[in-house]
């Protein structure tokens, strides 16, 4: 839950902010690697409020490792100078930014006076664990300020990135899958190649059983199974060797039980790209937890292999 306990923390950093007559300075770490010391500046004589003003970032089309430009602008619109500062340019598959998407640079900058507006180019490489799609440029701050919200900020023209690849999603891949380094979590994969007048296009189903974000507390309990059990859905159109789907959250229900009705509604996307048939990649994005990022994945037994082989097209 990395991203609400930001949210929660930098929420009471506001409240320090509007109480405390002087600066409250804890931390000291200028190591452009991590987030560094967190500063409360001046409240009896101004505070610094850095902004991130705008992100650009060169359109086009990219493959995993191509380089890309970003131009960002950041301004501090207190009235105090600020301490130095780092900049997170991230890769996202939505427009919403966190700390929890995937981190393709950072830098160190010198303290900007106040009002001053700096502009400055970084450059990344694409991170090669992603699969096809269109993706967004966004760059956050740290350490956080009082004021979180514009310490973020995201180029709202995606860039597009192709994976070569020749692979195509076959109903072979039906089959259980998972992350080697997550234990006890998985997915289960059902590809839909026919067509209809109903279903015009081929489809897949994901089943993700998972845990929550932290786990309960203690003393929690669950009449059925574990109190931190999670597990979503998706389901969408897949071509070549990715798939699209819509998260749904699914809840309200009772085991085995039709009273009182479920209900389902949108969570968040999901990204299925396969490179071979036994391993292949999810991208993730649940804007309403800011949380995003890819999961690699691979068959838990490879007794559909060789069908999947003789499914492929030449």
């Amino acid at each position: 839950m990395k991203a609400v306990k930001v949210l929660k923390f930098r929420f009471l950093l506001g409240i320090v902010a509007a109480l405390l007559p002087l600066a409250v300075t804890a931390g000291g770490n200028t190591d452009a690697s991590m987030n560094g010391g967190i500063t409360v500046q001046g409240y009896g004589g101004g505070a610094a409020d850095l902004a991130v003003q705008s992100v650009d970032a060169t359109n086009g089309t990219y493959a995993p490792g191509d380089s890309i430009s970003t131009l960002i602008q950041i301004r501090n619109i207190g009235n105090a100078a600020s301490e130095e500062y780092t900049v997170y340019l991230v890769f996202s598959i939505d427009s919403s930014i966190s700390e929890d998407d995937i981190e393709i640079s950072h830098r160190r900058y010198a303290a900007l006076a106040a009002n001053q507006l700096t502009g400055f180019y970084m450059e990344a490489k694409i991170p090669g664990n992603i699969v096809d799609g269109n993706y967004f440029i966004g760059a956050y701050l740290g350490p956080p300020d009082a004021d979180y919200v514009n310490d973020f900020g995201v180029d709202n023209t995606p860039i597009t990135v192709t994976v070569a690849d020749s692979f195509v999603i076959n109903n072979g891949l039906n089959d259980t899958w998972r992350n080697v380094d997550t234990r006890g979590q998985g997915f289960f994969i059902t590809v839909f190649p026919d067509t209809s007048p109903d279903r015009p296009e081929p489809v897949m189903f994901v089943g993700w059983f998972t845990y929550d974000l932290e786990r309960p507390a203690a003393d929690a309990t669950a009449i059925l199974g574990d109190p931190g059990h999670r597990w979503l859905t998706a389901y969408g159109p897949y071509s070549g060797h990715t798939a699209n789907l819509d998260i749904e959250l699914t809840q309200g229900g009772i085991f085995d039980s039709g009273v009182p009705a479920p209900t389902q509604g949108p969570y968040g996307t999901m990204r299925v790209q396969f490179t071979s048939c036994s391993k292949g990649l999810v991208a993730y994005a649940i804007p309403s937890l800011q949380r995003g990022g890819t999961v690699p994945i691979e068959r838990v037994a490879n007794d559909n292999v060789a069908l999947c082989e003789s499914l492929q097209t030449p």
